[in-house]
């Protein structure tokens, strides 16, 4: 296990229909955390990840280091002494990063990833993810980190730098 225990949120963005799909809350939601997996998977970490369980909200144990929920599922919870990975947070709205970072304690380290360009709710103005990316960027305990390469490659580089 690398350090704290992980915490890796998401948006579910067809959050609206997916309590009418069939399946468990983690069968509707296994899906998002392929990044995670393929992160974790390319620095050679053995993920041990805990999806939340509606039958049991304490579904953590003592070889799983890497939680994986939905910001659905965020409401009332404390965060602390973990790594939090906010993932895709270009697909949530003001409201949901707010729900999310006013859970955080100061024991805990928070990592928001997304990308202005690849928005994929309805409007990119809904977008919370570069309003809070501005209000934190001055602020002594954050930093903020811009990347202007993509890692995949050219062919990604080049279908990034599209504008509409």
């Amino acid at each position: 296990m690398i350090g704290k225990p992980l915490i890796y949120t998401f948006n579910p963005v067809e959050e609206r229909t997916l309590g009418f799909t069939p399946g468990t809350t983690e069968a509707k939601e296994s899906k998002y955390i392929t990044p995670l997996i393929d992160a974790l998977s390319e620095i050679d970490e053995d993920p041990r990840i805990a999806l939340y369980r509606e039958d049991n909200p304490d579904f953590m144990n003592e070889n799983t280091w890497v939680r994986a929920m939905s910001h659905v599922y965020m409401r009332g919870i404390n965060i602390k002494e973990s790594t939090l990975i906010i993932d895709e947070a270009q697909n949530m709205t003001r409201g949901d990063l707010k729900k999310i970072l006013t859970r955080v304690h100061d024991s805990t380290k928070v990592i928001m990833i997304g990308h202005t360009g690849q928005n994929d709710l309805a409007g990119a103005t809904v977008s919370g993810f570069a309003p809070y990316i501005e209000h934190f960027r001055n602020e002594p305990y954050a930093k903020v980190v811009e990347l202007t390469k993509n890692f995949r490659g050219e062919l990604a580089q080049k279908a990034d730098e599209l504008t509409w």
